[in-house]
């Protein structure tokens, strides 16, 4: 179609490990049946040579992340923000889907200034009850919620995508995340 796009590989090392190999086409199916402004597009996922990539959408910009590492947005623009990410995972939520890491470096600020929810890698599907019986503990430290910690008393629920989503409010205006910094297994503990 003669469109730029961005590509993402699975790790050479992992192209061989059946288990790593279904998650990232999981992540790929779970992100392409979401079609929203401001989640990122999954154009198309395929296998070139034994090699597993997925083709989205190429956002022209920065992370989250690095507009805050460069400068702290005032209040008003914060929610404004916020107001879209949430409408997104909200989006998300209703399709059954649960993200599971979001963090700034996992929110895509396009050329428009436009907010986009990215890396659907660590997303599962809702049972009927609207939760995700966690079978590892896995997300960012700095923005998971206790549950995401205490995998085996909790079970997962929009409201853990909640809590990352107030994480990033908390970071964006403040800032470091809700947790601190440090060593991973320092920031759980104090999740």
């Amino acid at each position: 179609l003669e469109r730029d796009v961005a590509i993402k590989i699975l790790n050479m090392e992992f192209s061989a490990d059946s288990e790593a190999l279904a998650r990232f086409r999981f992540e790929a199916k779970s992100a392409a049946a979401l079609n929203h402004p401001n989640i990122v597009q999954i154009l198309e996922i395929g296998d070139v040579d034994g090699i597993a990539f997925i083709a989205m959408q190429l956002v022209r910009g920065e992370t989250l992340a690095a507009r805050i590492q460069r400068e702290r947005p005032n209040i008003p623009a914060a929610v404004a923000l916020m107001l879209k990410l949430c409408d997104a995972v909200g989006y998300a939520h209703r399709l059954q889907l649960l993200h599971l890491d979001l963090k700034p470096a996992n929110v895509l600020i396009n050329e428009r200034d436009e907010p986009l929810v990215a890396d659907f890698g660590l997303a599962r599907h809702m049972n009927a009850k609207g939760q995700v019986e966690a079978q590892e503990v896995s997300g960012t430290p700095g923005y998971m919620a206790p549950e995401q910690v205490l995998i085996k008393e909790f079970r997962l629920s929009v409201g853990t995508d909640i809590y990352a989503l107030g994480a990033i409010l908390y970071d964006m205006l403040g800032g470091p995340p809700p947790h601190g910094r440090g060593a991973a297994a320092d920031v759980m503990r104090r999740a």
